[in-house]
């Protein structure tokens, strides 16, 4: 996608871009708009504390199976994580994250948080909204799963950049084997 240089004029053309992209893959508008999201928010994310976030849940599985092109999982409306510190050290990350200015048109804010305690687990609900300029594109929620140590290393997937398709973002994410026995409600 060509570059913009006002917010307006990345908005507007973003639609039309994205059906375009939808027609050649073949998958529906909306994931696409939500893995752009995602794709951004995590390019944020991962540049403040790459060591402590893991994704986990349907957004990794949608993305590794995309990769493979032979499967499309479902549309994914959140992302859920393995956070490898405190709830505090989290709400710092978010705060770092949603600071950063990548110049993608792109800004996040950090919504109210929720506990969801489900067998004693320490999971937390994150709720965020994406904004081109000053209008909201997209709102979604995090779930994380505090969980320290891991007990395993991550596998490192690569997810294209949906606005430029000679990039990539390489994310540690639950390992394969993992992916249909745990997430973050499971710790």
């Amino acid at each position: 996608m060509k570059q913009y240089r006002t917010h307006e004029a990345f908005r507007d053309a973003l639609p039309g871009y994205l059906e375009r992209r939808s027609a050649e893959l073949g998958v529906p508008t909306e994931l696409l708009r939500r893995r752009l999201v995602f794709q951004r928010f995590l390019a944020r994310l991962l540049r403040v504390a790459p060591s402590r976030w893991v994704l986990s849940g349907g957004a990794a599985l949608d993305w590794r199976l995309s990769r493979s092109h032979a499967a499309r999982a479902r549309t994914t409306v959140d992302l859920d994580f393995l956070y490898r510190a405190t709830l505090d050290q989290a709400r710092a990350d978010l705060a770092a994250a949603t600071a950063i200015d990548l110049e993608d048109h792109f800004t996040f804010t950090v919504g109210p948080t929720s506990r969801a305690v489900e067998d004693g687990a320490r999971s937390f609900r994150f709720h965020l909204t994406a904004s081109i300029g000053p209008r909201a594109y997209l709102t979604f929620v995090i779930d994380i799963g505090v969980v320290d140590p891991l007990g395993w290393p991550p596998e490192q997937i690569v997810i294209a950049d949906p606005l430029d398709e000679r990039g990539g973002l390489t994310v540690p994410t639950l390992p394969r084997a993992s992916s249909r026995r745990e997430g973050p409600r499971d710790h």
